[in-house]
């Protein structure tokens, strides 16, 4: 039956056998053969006759059912046989499986990444790199929830911030309130990219690829890559071993600040530019640089902005 199709000429041989007429010469008989449409005539052999396509409509729909019943049940098996013997199967393969999905929106990452968190049931590792800025406090809002589901689940929770979050209030002040729910909060001083890895199995991170299309600059990846997701696990779990305890972190914030480099922030905060800061303060361009170098160091900015903006927040707090 699969694959059976009627031609406007086997419609056409099969109207002249209805009315008692021969097929057009040249006619293929075997389609309407194939379905039951045509058949010996008892009476002379030598000749056929059609049959009644409603009978044969009825057969044909009721093998059809059969057959996909059948495809259903084995389609049935399938997410089954995957959810109960893949991991048997991989435990041992040196090859780490599929590699990853593109997502080009921040909304479908963020959607993503909250379909995958609410099936966590281990750990979930985040790294947030950069200078905080003011977000939707409705955003905050999900988020902290997300981190009190997943605490109620058992679920295992790390959260790895750069020092500069700590003099943003906003920031500070979530921070404190998912490190008070029961969620480990840990600042590191250097650089680090972003990062959240969910049971082991599912890394988000940032679009590395060069892309001049106007891309989505909040594109991101889901990768499920077994061997890149464990390397990546295993860097945040370094950085984390390097990092200060939030609760450990605390005012005066400029004392990180040598009285060199606070010389060197005041004179660029009021509007001199790097070159002409050596000169002012006494101080060689190759010593600028290396004392904004340290401070970016120190601080995990990428930027000199970054630094500006943090030093910002803390000359604003002691005034």
């Amino acid at each position: 039956m699969s694959g059976v199709a009627l031609s406007r000429e086997a419609i056409a041989a099969y109207r002249a056998l209805t009315q008692g007429e021969p097929p057009p010469e040249g006619s293929d008989l075997q389609p309407l053969i194939d379905l039951g449409l045509v058949t010996a005539d008892p009476g002379d052999p030598e000749r056929v006759i059609a049959a009644d396509p409603r009978g044969i409509g009825q057969a044909l729909m009721t093998a059809a059912r059969t057959e996909m019943a059948s495809l259903l049940e084995d389609m049935a098996l399938v997410p089954s046989i995957e959810a109960t013997l893949t991991a048997a199967y991989d435990a041992d393969r040196l090859y780490s499986g599929p590699g990853g999905e593109y997502l080009p929106t921040r909304k479908l990452m963020n959607a993503r990444i909250e379909e995958v968190s609410r099936r966590a049931d281990r750990e979930i590792l985040t790294a947030q790199p950069g200078e905080p800025a003011d977000r939707d406090p409705e955003i905050l809002r999900q988020g902290v929830g997300r981190v009190w589901r997943a605490l109620g689940n058992g679920v295992e929770v790390k959260s790895l911030y750069t020092t500069l979050a700590y003099s943003h209030a906003q920031t500070r002040a979530y921070v404190e309130e998912i490190a008070n729910a029961g969620a480990g909060v840990r600042a590191y001083r250097h650089t680090f990219p972003r990062m959240m890895i969910i049971d082991g199995v599912h890394l988000f991170i940032d679009d590395h690829l060069a892309r001049d299309d106007g891309t989505d600059r909040d594109a991101g990846w889901h990768i499920f890559d077994r061997a890149v997701v464990a390397w990546a696990r295993s860097i945040f779990l370094l950085m984390w071993g390097r990092a200060v305890r939030w609760s450990e972190l605390g005012e005066p914030e400029d004392s990180i600040v040598t009285d060199r480099q606070a010389a060197i922030l005041g004179e660029l905060a009021a509007g001199l530019t790097q070159a002409r800061v050596g000169p002012r303060l006494g101080l060689a361009p190759r010593t600028v640089a290396a004392e904004l170098s340290a401070l970016k160091e120190q601080l995990g900015a990428a930027t000199v902005y970054q630094v500006m903006a943090w030093w910002g927040r803390v000359d604003r707090s002691r005034h």
